[in-house]
């Protein structure tokens, strides 16, 4: 997971920015949160709407099933990062009954102290992931977008079989049109540099990726809706049904699934 400086300089960072900075945001915003790229009234602005974005895609996801928050007993938020989504979370679900889980064992100990929920350290293999609850929500916002097939179709195997019945669980993807500018150059020169690669491996596979350093498993990751539906009725459970699908759906980017296990 990217961060914002080097470990030994962090003895010299406060440990939050206060909400002061924010009005009306809750919780405090940690000092090296990697999804707050400036605090700027711009940056805090597209902070705030990253969030809000999620929590009305897990309200429509719900209210797709006939149901809402006031359902859901627990939730697990992966990757949660330093709050951007959980912070709003904990506003509609007991704090208690939600997990937080990240690669970054500071983003989960900041969310754990900050906001009152459980928290779990995630692997870099998702087959060895270990929750201390079964789920009715699982919201994974931007970690199938840069992993590789292999860890994308563990990842969603652990996450099916981790629901309880008529959970859902809900993730996002970049799809075909990240393709178009300014698409993968908002990742990087490098990606935009391989597109031509990348659109060949998704038009054959209907999936494509490229790891951020070339001993690295963490990259970019591009899927087909065709390749997902496959994946999710074929490849992971029989008992999970598509319930919504929102191309670009969560903050005007990235496609938005949800599905319910039956």
């Amino acid at each position: 997971m990217k961060r914002l400086c080097p470990r030994r300089f962090r003895r010299h960072l406060p440990r939050l920015v206060t909400t002061n900075a924010a009005p009306g945001l809750p919780g405090g915003i940690h000092a090296l949160d990697s999804m707050l790229t400036q605090t700027s009234p711009a940056g805090l602005d597209a902070y705030v709407a990253a969030g809000q974005s999620a929590m009305d895609n897990c309200a429509a996801s719900l209210a797709a099933m006939q149901r809402s928050f006031a359902d859901i007993k627990t939730c697990l938020d992966l990757p949660c990062g330093h709050g951007r989504v959980l912070r709003w979370l904990q506003t509609r679900i007991d704090p208690a009954g939600i997990t937080a889980c990240d690669i970054d064992r500071e983003a989960v100990d900041f969310c754990r102290t900050e906001f009152g929920v459980k928290g779990v350290y995630s692997s870099d293999e998702p087959g060895q992931l270990v929750f201390p609850d079964s789920y009715d929500l699982i919201w994974v916002g931007s970690l199938l977008t840069h992993l590789d097939p292999r860890r994308c179709a563990a990842l969603l195997g652990k996450l099916s079989s981790s629901l309880r019945e008529n959970g859902v669980l809900i993730f996002t993807t970049h799809g075909e049109s990240c393709f178009t500018y300014p698409g993968l150059l908002a990742y990087g020169k490098r990606f935009h540099a391989t597109a031509d690669r990348l659109q060949a491996d998704f038009r054959r596979e209907g999936h494509c990726y490229a790891p951020y350093e070339d001993t690295g498993y963490y990259g970019i990751a591009l899927h087909s809706e065709n390749f997902v539906k496959q994946l999710m009725t074929t490849g992971i459970s029989a008992r999970m049904q598509l319930v919504r699908f929102q191309a670009r759906g969560w903050h005007g980017h990235q496609d938005v699934w949800s599905y319910r296990r039956i």
